[in-house]
């Protein structure tokens, strides 16, 4: 992914390691979100019993700042990771930790 506003910032930045070219990586925190409670500020997932519209604005802000559109997944704190050429759009968010 490439990123435009949110380059950076306390919501996500862009890793500084060596990749090919064609290669993209945006790695999210916890910070500058809307979420309240326990899921304060910046929770992406749909699937942790967040306000849904929360999590709506969130999300929208990371699709704002990158091209393309992202593939979401549900976060298992495991293992997995899910290959995106095997997800079709109105897919169920797959459960893994890393997508390629």
């Amino acid at each position: 992914m490439t990123t435009r506003t949110m380059l950076n910032s306390p919501s996500c930045f862009v890793p500084d390691w060596p990749t090919p070219q064609n290669v993209r990586s945006l790695v999210t925190t916890r910070n500058g979100g809307v979420s309240q409670g326990v899921f304060s500020s910046f929770n992406l997932g749909t699937h942790v019993g967040d306000d849904p519209s929360a999590v709506a604005v969130n999300r929208g802000r990371v699709v704002a700042s990158v091209q393309g559109t992202p593939v979401w997944l549900n976060q298992v704190h495991g293992t997995r990771v899910f290959d995106t050429a095997r997800f079709s759009v109105g897919d169920q968010p797959p459960e893994a930790d890393a997508l390629f």
